[in-house]
């Protein structure tokens, strides 16, 4: 779902769609949420995908005995990435700019991000200091696994700011208990001025 303010931006109500409803790649898997938004102080248009690529859960240990590291999701998540990338290219020959944000399930130097951005797009994420470039704790170790991609021109314009606000990744988390937080992963946030600077 998106929350917004109908004061500041509305719903371009045809746009709003699932990606992948027919889609091998997104077969047993969450469907992609798109929709487009229009400024009301500019007219400009935002195109906005909420996504939740397929799961990690899956994945052996890098320490398992068989296969290590073996993520049996890896190469849906590249292909759910490359049909998105197909919209995001239609979105761009048209001219108006894009905000692609969610879990994505994989690392910023992943073959799902790097499909995803391809030429075109960039990772709001990679702008954040290494040290700082974390959302989720898996076993005490610290990943990336929301991301924030637009379009290049967007970020060459400096028409962003991104930060991610941690807290509840660096809490204890009890693996396959229900918590009392609303999730396990930081908030991130980015602040975009739509249209040409």
């Amino acid at each position: 779902a998106y929350l917004y303010d109908p004061q500041r931006v509305g719903l371009v109500s045809a746009t709003l769609r699932r990606i992948g409803t027919d889609s091998l790649a997104f077969d047993g898997s969450r469907k992609a949420l798109m929709a487009q938004f229009r400024v009301r102080s500019s007219n400009q248009i935002l195109a906005v995908i909420n996504v939740h690529l397929a799961s990690k859960r899956h994945q052996n240990s890098i320490f398992a005995p068989n296969q290590p590291g073996f993520d049996p999701k890896e190469a849906q998540r590249i292909a759910q990435a490359s049909e998105i990338r197909a919209i995001l290219a239609q979105l761009e020959a048209q001219g108006l700019d894009y905000y692609v944000t969610g879990d994505f399930n994989d690392f910023d130097f992943s073959e799902t991000l790097k499909t995803l951005c391809a030429d075109a797009s960039v990772n709001l994420m990679q702008t954040v200091p290494r040290a700082q470039r974390y959302d989720y704790n898996h076993r005490g170790k610290l990943h990336t696994l929301m991301h924030a991609i637009v379009g290049k021109r967007q970020a060459v314009d400096g028409r962003y700011q991104f930060e991610i606000l941690h807290g509840n990744e660096l809490t204890g988390v009890q693996p396959g208990t229900m918590g009392t937080r609303a999730t396990d992963h930081a908030y991130v946030i980015s602040h975009l001025l739509v249209g040409s600077s």
